[in-house]
């Protein structure tokens, strides 16, 4: 249950800034050591939207969360070995601590 409340409540974080206008379009970032690969659209207060972080990429969610863009800049976020970005060498360096400051990070 505590690993399916983390993800959640980061999606629910919504108001990460208001009035910040970011460049639309797919784009990779060093993070901790890692190149992680995101992808930005809509316009509107951020919202930061991560992977499940266990296998499937972002993908999962640009058909279905679409409505959110007219409202919303989303920031959709492969995390660390899925999808588009990079693995860590070492399978401890997947963490929920790790996770979340890749998300701090971004």
């Amino acid at each position: 249950m505590k690993r399916t409340l983390i993800p959640v409540t980061v999606l629910f974080i919504l108001m990460l800034s208001h009035g910040l206008a970011l460049d639309a379009g797919e784009f990779t970032a060093e993070l901790n050591g890692l190149r992680l690969w995101y992808k930005i659209s809509g316009s509107g207060p951020v919202c930061l939207m991560p992977n499940p972080a266990w296998g499937p990429s972002s993908e999962l969610y640009f058909m279905s969360l679409q409505e959110l863009e007219k409202t919303m800049t989303m920031v959709y976020l492969d995390c660390r070995g899925t999808g588009r970005s990079q693995r860590a060498a070492e399978l401890t360096d997947y963490t929920w601590d790790q996770l979340i400051a890749d998300l701090d990070a971004l």
